[in-house]
């Protein structure tokens, strides 16, 4: 998600350093145009690719159902640790006297 954040962000940087080069000088309607163009022609790939590959579907790893099971196996792996550690400590504590 980061790095999908990250391309967004770039073109948004980009975007007036392209136009800048594009358009020199005194600004023109043909200069305008091809920076329309171009943006035009981005716009186009990214929604052909989006729906040649995109998905509607739920994806296996977005299960709320899972999600809590999970969290409650956490949970009670924690609890054995933390009870192994207890009697850890009063057997060793048995063994000093």
């Amino acid at each position: 998600m980061a790095f999908t954040n990250c391309l967004a962000n770039l073109t948004g940087l980009l975007a007036p350093i392209v136009a800048g080069y594009i358009i020199e000088g005194r600004p023109t309607q043909a200069q305008w145009r091809k920076v329309f163009y171009i943006a035009g022609g981005i716009y186009i790939f990214c929604a052909t690719f989006y729906n040649l590959f995109g998905s509607g579907r739920r994806q296996e790893w977005d299960n709320p159902a899972n999600d809590e099971a999970n969290a409650k196996k956490a949970a009670d792996k924690k609890a054995v640790k933390k009870e192994l550690k207890a009697a850890k400590t009063q057997n060793e504590a048995e063994t000093a006297q």
